[in-house]
């Protein structure tokens, strides 16, 4: 994969995660909506049973303020000054738990430098 598909991945994403941002946003018509969006919509009420202080209005507060990075423009702004890794190497993420979605800028940040990204969560 090379930083041009990588950026185009990340800022589709950011057009599925922004459907989210609100409860009473409608569904978009986006390639595989019809395949993740119930089931992302589903993850988002999950996640108080699994981590009681991720309250519902929180992740989606976080979804929306990812949506806002992860668009083309801003993606290649923010990489116009790192170079793209041509020996990737792979790079292990402890992510933390406390916060939603908390460790998703170091993940994207691996991928979009080039480089493996291996990620141990939270339990």
């Amino acid at each position: 994969m090379n930083r041009e598909n990588c950026v185009n991945a990340f800022s589709q994403l950011g057009c599925f995660l922004k459907q989210f941002e609100a409860v009473d946003t409608s569904k978009m018509d986006l390639p595989f909506n019809d395949v993740f969006y119930d089931n992302f919509e589903s993850m988002i009420y999950d996640s108080k049973i699994y981590n009681g202080w991720f309250e519902e209005k929180q992740v989606r507060r976080a979804l929306k303020a990812i949506s806002l990075w992860l668009t083309e423009k801003k993606l290649q702004e923010w990489l116009y000054s790192y170079s793209w890794s041509h020996s990737p190497k792979q790079v292990a993420i402890i992510m933390a738990g406390n916060i939603p979605l908390v460790g998703f800028h170091d993940f994207a940040s691996v991928l979009l430098s080039g480089n493996r990204v291996l990620v141990k969560l939270s339990s």
